[in-house]
């Protein structure tokens, strides 16, 4: 334990070191140790200006998560998040590296409601992905909600709105 310890530092210590080379091989390492403990880091590496090289292969690695846990990492940092363009890259992640996110469906609700047509199309998949077996009331709520929110949306928005209110009544489960 001490020893995964030690390593994580040292992982943190390389994304965090001012020479992009260094950077991008921790971000091998990263990749390679599958650790969801440093997705705050790689958000947080977002937020600096490290040019695109290095936001590409962030970008590779949350694409291709594939630890359940990771999923609620992410989340994690979602909610906490302000800036838009990493928001952006998040959800995108979340839609393509194929998690459950059931238990999340609001969180992107709210992301699909707050942000730009692009993260409002990243989260519409989110949520089509991840509501197989919806509970009634719970899926009810959501439409009823999106219909509330439908005259503050922009519109070139409201058709996505549409669509995730169909989406959400076709996957309702029958009374």
């Amino acid at each position: 334990m001490a020893e995964q310890t030690k390593s994580i530092k040292e992982l943190r210590n390389g994304l965090w070191s001012s020479d992009s080379r260094i950077v991008i091989n921790t971000l091998q390492q990263v990749k390679n140790a599958g650790s969801t403990v440093l997705i705050p880091e790689l958000a947080g590496l977002l937020r600096k200006d490290t040019g695109t090289e290095v936001t590409d292969h962030i970008a590779a690695i949350l694409n291709n998560l594939k630890y359940q846990a990771s999923a609620d990492e992410l989340v994690k940092v979602l909610r906490e998040e302000n800036d838009p363009e990493v928001i952006s890259l998040l959800v995108s992640a979340c839609w393509k590296n194929g998690l459950d996110y059931s238990a999340y469906v609001d969180d992107f609700i709210d992301l699909f409601l707050e942000y730009d047509y692009t993260t409002a199309l990243d989260a519409l998949t989110v949520i089509e992905n991840a509501t197989k077996n919806p509970d009634y009331e719970a899926t009810r709520s959501r439409i009823n909600r999106l219909k509330t929110n439908l005259d503050q949306t922009g519109e070139n928005k409201r058709m996505l709105v549409y669509e995730l209110i169909h989406i959400l009544n076709h996957k309702l489960p029958q009374e």
